[in-house]
């Protein structure tokens, strides 16, 4: 396991060029995510999934993140919601507040899941 062994390796050829992490809360998640999944660097805009990460290395991730940012709780199943550095760190802004950050994301998710249900029925 990469994070084990401290190896890391190139990032891959991914369908989005290479944008540095900015800011404190993007630099420490592309760093958490560049050790688990063993590689040199990250991207703000590269996918945790395109990037080879799974559910499990997931969880190890999202602890890791709550650590390092202080943040009390946050779900594993938030990297399907915001699978790059840039969104998951848009989420966590601190700035906003995390709670903040959350509720707009659930209201977003909610609005997006009525104009789904609209479209459904008018067709």
């Amino acid at each position: 396991d990469a994070a084990s062994s401290g190896a890391r390796h190139a990032r891959p050829d991914l369908s989005v060029a290479f944008v540095p992490p900015a800011g404190e809360v993007e630099v420490a998640i592309a760093e958490v995510w560049a050790e688990l999944l063993g590689l040199d660097r990250v991207g703000t805009e590269d996918n945790f999934f395109e990037l080879g990460g799974n559910s499990l290395v997931g969880v190890e991730i999202m602890i890791r993140i709550r650590r390092r940012l202080g943040i009390d709780e946050l779900a594993p199943h938030v990297l399907y919601e915001a699978p790059t550095v840039g969104a998951l760190a848009r989420l966590l802004d601190p700035a906003r507040g995390e709670a903040a950050a959350v509720a707009d994301h659930q209201d977003r998710t909610q609005a997006r899941k009525a104009n789904l249900a609209r479209r459904k029925r008018t067709t």
